[in-house]
């Protein structure tokens, strides 16, 4: 069957908005940070829900926290599940 994702990812962007926070958020990372940014959100694709810690973690209700290490620094996003779709959202 190949290699198909089970979750698709979007950033949330207010409407009539060109770009997402979450867009803006990693163009300011630096390069490294944001490759591995990238990769843990394509995990987050594969594995959806069943990601655990010390990348996903339940903060409340539906809404989830993603972490993204990068030594002594941590990025963080929010998101949530809706249907097969993951948004992601840099509001804290």
């Amino acid at each position: 069957m190949g290699n198909q994702l089970n979750y698709e990812i979007e950033f949330y962007k207010k409407a009539g908005a060109e770009r997402s926070p979450v867009d803006d958020y990693l163009d300011t990372m630096p390069e490294k940070h944001r490759q591995k940014a990238m990769a843990i959100m394509a995990r987050l694709e594969e594995e959806g829900p069943n990601l655990k810690r010390p990348h996903a973690d339940v903060l409340r209700g539906k809404i989830r926290e993603l972490r993204c290490g990068f030594y002594t620094f941590e990025h963080g996003f929010l998101y949530f599940f809706w249907n097969k779709t993951i948004v992601i959202t840099r509001d804290f």
